[in-house]
């Protein structure tokens, strides 16, 4: 049992005697949350701020062409070297959590190996395609290249994240991020064009490579002195990652942006433009409920490897309140300001953009829920059961998208998104849930903190329609969150034991005072001690 008292750090493993499982609290995923928030929703913001800049340089014709390479580059990097990293992050939770560092280590070497394969494949297929013809050939090669090193780079991100190293892993993307912009924009305002904006991206990838492979190293000397083989861990993760492989297969039918095939086949560069850049707005957003529970998935493979099962099921429960608890206001926000924000930021010849992002947004609460309930499945290892959700929502997909896309372009795709999204989330949810007999759907939470959000919404959405513009979404965005807080505050959203253990575990961090403000607020007086 974990000795261990509740809120305590997370220390570096001790190669002799770890004791991963006990050091992993509710506090240290919380401060792992916040690290891992900054690496992911600040790259968002980069890739949205190159995104404008794009879009105003290129226009949207070879704006919806440098969208589509893209897409293909992220789907190959996704493809060939997504169940590798998934496995690897896992499987170095778990034997943490087992007190195994060495075959941690050893198994960091197998997911090398099997990535740089991986990495040449997807190369050669990126590069392939750009010498069969298609255009601009330049921009498929150096997209190619781009794939390769993402796949590597995916290796040391996954090492780091399975130790639950959040600080390091996020430190590397976010100081190149902040360099990659300015060299992006420069280089549009050079008339690079599609080019040179993908050789940036090779340049970016590459750095983060070299980093984040030495922090790794780093990592795993201190882990253990050198690696130790197991057979069966090394047979269980090898199975585990081809499973894996299928499973990030569905998963990007169904989330990356499939749709972008039959957009392409069936609609014009200008209409990929639309969909991709409010998908792109919606997934920045979704992007932050996720990166608050991504941190469980080792959490709570660790914790699996250590036995904790209650302590699995608690967190979980209290996980999901407190996610719904964002979701829910940005969801109102997104439909209230979405469209008004947009058409400023891009222009308003991308103004088809507001009705493509209300419809995406719809789902939010949804995927929310929805990261949570697969965090824990494949976490505990419950791939295959994940892999029949994704393959039923990816059918889904695919037949709604050849159904909608032909006669209604972007809003179809919006459509076929959102129906298969959504069916993935409901039942991955129940499922998550039928599995853990002592949690349930915090349905009282769900519907006061909906209520907040809508009378936020209907606030934010009344102020934009009434002064428009830059202040128009300004005043919406203030005005909302007044409303949210006056509201919630008055219905109490949040519990008593949620609010003292929130105060406990960010007591010493940046945020604790916008912490303690939100508690006093939402939160019934006085708070308890934590559980």
């Amino acid at each position: 049992m974990n000795s261990s008292p509740p809120g305590s750090p997370i220390t570096d493993p001790d190669p002799v005697a770890p004791d991963a499982a006990a050091a992993t609290t509710g506090g240290s995923v919380l401060r792992g949350s916040f690290w891992n928030v900054a690496s992911t929703i600040l790259p968002q913001l980069f890739v949205l701020v190159m995104s404008i800049v794009a879009a105003r340089f290129l226009g949207p014709e070879d704006m919806g062409r440098q969208s589509f390479i893209a897409f293909i580059a992220l789907s190959a990097t996704s493809l060939f070297g997504g169940g590798i990293a998934a496995t690897l992050m896992r499987y170095v939770g778990e034997m943490l959590g087992a007190g195994r560092p060495a075959v941690a280590r050893d198994l960091a070497g197998w997911g090398w190996r099997l990535a740089t394969i991986w990495a040449v494949i997807g190369t050669a297929v990126m590069i392939g395609t750009g010498l069969l013809g298609a255009t601009p050939q330049a921009a498929w090669i150096l997209a190619g290249i781009g794939a390769g090193l993402g796949i590597l780079q995916s290796i040391p991100n996954a090492v780091l994240i399975g130790a639950q190293e959040w600080r390091r892993a996020s430190m590397v993307g976010l100081v190149t991020g902040t360099i990659g912009v300015p060299l992006v924009i420069g280089v549009l305002a050079a008339g690079g064009g599609i080019v040179g904006m993908f050789a940036v991206d090779v340049a970016v990838i590459l750095a983060n490579l070299i980093w984040s492979g030495s922090l790794s190293r780093g990592v795993l000397q201190r882990l253990a002195r050198r690696g130790e083989k197991d057979p069966a861990v090394r047979h269980a993760a090898n199975v585990y990652a081809r499973w894996a492989l299928l499973s990030v297969l569905l998963a990007t039918v169904v989330f990356k942006r499939s749709e972008f095939f039959f957009l392409n086949h069936y609609a014009s560069d200008q209409d990929i433009a639309i969909y991709s850049i409010s998908f792109a707005a919606v997934y920045a957003i979704t992007t932050l409920t996720e990166s608050l529970v991504q941190t469980l998935l080792p959490a709570f493979a660790t914790l699996f490897g250590g036995g904790h099962g209650e302590r699995i099921e608690f967190g979980f429960d209290r996980a999901q309140r407190l996610v719904m608890m964002s979701a829910l206001p940005l969801t109102a926000a997104t439909v209230a300001l979405g469209p008004e924000a947009l058409a400023l930021v891009y222009g308003r010849q991308y103004s088809e953009t507001g009705q493509i992002i209300q419809i995406l947004a719809i789902g939010i609460p949804l995927l929310a829920l929805m990261n949570l309930a697969h965090a824990f499945m494949i976490g505990l290892g419950k791939v295959k059961t994940v892999l029949a959700v994704d393959g039923t929502a990816a059918a889904v997909n695919l037949s709604l998208a050849f159904l909608l896309i032909p006669d209604q372009h972007a809003v179809g795709a919006a459509l076929a998104n959102l129906i298969s999204q959504c069916l993935v989330a409901v039942i991955v949810t129940v499922y998550a849930l039928r599995a853990m007999p002592h949690v349930h759907l915090p349905v009282r939470t769900i519907a006061l903190t909906a209520i907040a959000a809508a009378a936020g919404g209907l606030a934010a959405y009344g102020a934009v329609s009434g002064l428009g513009g830059v202040i128009g979404v300004l005043a919406g965005l203030l005005v909302g969150i007044v409303a949210f807080l006056a509201v919630g505050g008055v219905l109490k959203i949040v519990r008593r034991d949620d609010a003292g253990w929130l105060l406990a575990s960010t007591s010493g961090t940046h945020v604790a005072g916008i912490a303690a403000l939100l508690c006093r607020v939402l939160a019934p007086a006085p708070t308890e001690a934590p559980r």
